[in-house]
């Protein structure tokens, strides 16, 4: 028995229907469309304009249900009858209304209901325009989608309050032909608004109905008809087998939901389009006509696209075993997923003021720009991105804070630019680029994916490069390690073929190892200050030379030294002793070095000479390697001007020419 509130609800929605003359009529455009819109953006296969009567609730559009009607014992919407607002159930199977209706037990096995109710304007919930799935939504409806599935339930009750209107007398169509034509225009704009263009194709004329918004999505001047050759022209020749033709379209077997691209009439870009579609037969089952929407769906692309080589570069970082490869994968990842013209990694040298492109990507017919570069060529850039700030620009020509810098990029083609920066104990190391030939707006999320990939590579370049310095330092701490034992070994010997006996070998020995130990602290502490080169070359030498025989000979004028210069030098005189101790003069009994400083004054600015000058010893060959010691001889004197170190390989032995701009020299 239905209580007297529920008699007069029924009572005043039969009313309702029948004051508007709905029930059992024939399928409408109006109507046919609104369901089509309400499917593809709430991504269901079904939807339904659903009508309550007392017995059965009856549809009046239906897109995915082969029934018209279903009893009310199967009605889902009736639930929805005393509900202002949406009516979402995320699983038919768990709500206690819905989980015995044999729709859900039985087939087709609905999972998930999301129901609009239809309103008159005087309060009368007379049924709903719904959205059904298969599977259940634990989380519903996005918020776009709700807004826009209340939006189409209103465009239903216009519909319904137009039709009543224009079934009228023609006085009175007139009248209100003002309200069909609002109708209409918000019915327009809430296609715009959605992104959504409508379609209709005649199977028999290949003649296409289309909306506004379809002319807008495929780049097409605004008309209501095209032949439908036109738009499959805009079709891209390796995806002409996804949309539907002539043929497929008159044996019904094009498919009903496919995604295709199309290069757009009137700019010639290329978009991704998603069509959904479904016929419309006649009484003896032939496809009379095709109906449909279309969405562009570009930018979802990109972003499943950007989302899936950020992973696959992720995976590939991983494995890389050089900075070259990690820049490789970063290159590429960055220019093919973005369709840039050019993407590569470029490191800062900012003591000699030069940037080098390591390694790059280009599109086809793109300059590599691989090799050193002037520095000083990007002043504007460069000072920001060492703050630490991502560059992005869409056309360098209008960029007025570039300044000069617009020249540099037109010089290498470069109309559009992403720079982000690598930062190394707040320095900037590094930046990794996009480059693009023509000008470009990039969007938020194409900057975002350009960051990430940056971030992923600044991290494995890092790692690298902490594990070369690492083994670097390995490499050179066996060396140190080498020279101290072979230096302990010949300052045992020298000591013992010396000394008259044991005593004072003993004595001398310690106080070899104390001078040995004092040089030790000056070269790897850097304890050396401002000094004298005397202080530096007695203190460095004293542990090799013997005190009776005086096998070192140093002179040279009082100079002071700087304390950068100063490390140097005595690093430079600790290879060069150990080096004599080792394999030259004095690792022989009468074997002897001769050392000589002096300040050579001339037109030019006076500079600092030192001469290390090997006698008495085995013939002097080159290294068969370039080692560290070797290496670290030539780098010269930290801190000061056109320095040099000469070493020459001469039969009696090295011979080392020190040289300096004096001034550097003294200077802290």
């Amino acid at each position: 028995m239905l209580e007297n509130s529920d008699r007069f609800l029924q009572a005043s929605r039969l009313a309702a229907l029948d004051a508007y003359q709905i029930l059992d009529t024939p399928a409408e455009a109006g109507f046919d469309d609104i369901v089509q819109i309400a499917s593809h953006v709430c991504l269901t296969p079904v939807s339904l304009v659903s009508f309550v009567e007392v017995g059965r609730q009856w549809f009046k559009a239906r897109v995915g249900f082969e029934a018209c009607e279903t009893p009310i014992e199967q009605s889902v919407c009736a639930h929805a009858l005393r509900q202002t607002d949406l009516l979402v159930i995320p699983d038919l199977t768990a709500d206690p209304r819905t989980r015995n209706n044999t729709l859900v037990t039985q087939d087709p096995f609905i999972r998930f209901y999301a129901g609009a109710p239809l309103i008159t304007p005087e309060g009368v919930v007379i049924g709903t325009l719904c959205v059904i799935d298969t599977v259940p939504r634990p989380t519903g409806l996005t918020e776009p989608q709700q807004q826009v599935l209340r939006a189409l339930a209103r465009q239903v009750m216009m519909q319904l309050e137009l039709r009543r209107l224009v079934s009228k007398t023609e006085e009175d169509a007139q009248r209100h032909s003002i309200d069909l034509r609002a109708s209409l225009e918000l019915a327009r704009n809430a296609e715009e608004a959605g992104g959504i263009g409508t379609f209709q194709v005649d199977v028999r004329s290949s003649i296409m109905t289309v909306s506004p918004e379809y002319c807008r999505i495929f780049g097409l001047p605004l008309s209501d008809t095209y032949p439908a050759s036109v738009s499959e022209a805009l079709v891209l020749a390796e995806d002409q087998s996804a949309p539907s033709n002539d043929k497929t379209r008159r044996s019904g077997s094009a498919k009903a939901a496919v995604e295709y691209r199309i290069r757009r009439r009137d700019d010639g870009v290329v978009r991704w389009i998603a069509r959904q579609a479904e016929f419309v037969r006649d009484k003896a089952g032939n496809v009379v006509r095709m109906s449909g929407v279309v969405q562009d769906i570009t930018e979802r692309r990109r972003q499943l696209d950007r989302q899936h080589a950020l992973l696959e570069a992720g995976d590939r970082l991983r494995d890389v075993g050089t900075v070259a490869e990690a820049i490789e994968v970063a290159s590429r990842a960055l220019g093919g997923t973005l369709g840039a013209s050019r993407a590569g990694y470029l490191r800062l040298d900012l003591k000699m003021d030069s940037v080098e492109v390591l390694r790059d990507w280009t599109d086809e017919g793109v300059a590599s720009l691989v090799g050193q570069h002037t520095r000083g060529l990007l002043p504007a850039s460069v000072e920001r991105l060492a703050a630490g700030v991502t560059m992005s620009v869409g056309n360098v020509d209008t960029v007025l804070w570039l300044g000069r810098d617009r020249e540099a990029y037109r010089s290498h083609g470069v109309a559009a630019v992403i720079n982000v920066p690598l930062l190394e104990r707040r320095e900037l190391a590094g930046v990794l680029f996009v480059h693009q030939t023509e000008p470009r707006a990039w969007s938020r999320e194409e900057i975002d994916f350009a960051t990430e990939i940056a971030d992923r590579t600044h991290s494995v370049i890092s790692r690298l490069e902490a594990q070369a310095n690492q083994a670097t330092l390995n490499r050179e701490l066996g060396h140190r390690m080498k020279n101290q034992l072979a230096m302990v070994q010949a300052i045992v010997n020298q000591s013992l073929r010396t000394a008259p006996d044991l005593a004072t070998a003993s004595r001398s020995l310690n106080a070899r190892i104390h001078v040995l130990a004092k040089a030790h602290d000056l070269i790897l502490l850097g304890e050396s200050g401002r000094t004298s080169v005397d202080q530096i070359v007695h203190d460095i030498t004293l542990l090799h030379d013997d005190r009776i025989e005086r096998r070192i000979v140093a002179r040279g004028p009082a100079i002071m030294v700087g304390s950068r210069p100063a490390l140097s030098l005595s690093l430079i005189l600790h290879e060069l002793s150990t080096n004599a101790a080792k394999y030259g003069s004095l690792s022989t009994p009468v074997g002897s070095v001769a050392i000589n400083w002096q300040v050579e004054r001339n037109e030019a600015a006076p500079r600092f000479l030192l001469s290390w000058k090997e006698s008495g010893g085995p013939p002097a060959n080159p290294p068969a390697r370039t080692g560290s010691g070797t290496r670290l001889i030539r780098a010269g004197l930290a801190g000061t001007f056109n320095s040099s170190v000469t070493v020459d390989y001469e039969p009696d032995g090295v011979r080392c020419i020190i040289a300096a701009d004096l001034a550097s020299f003294q200077a802290e």
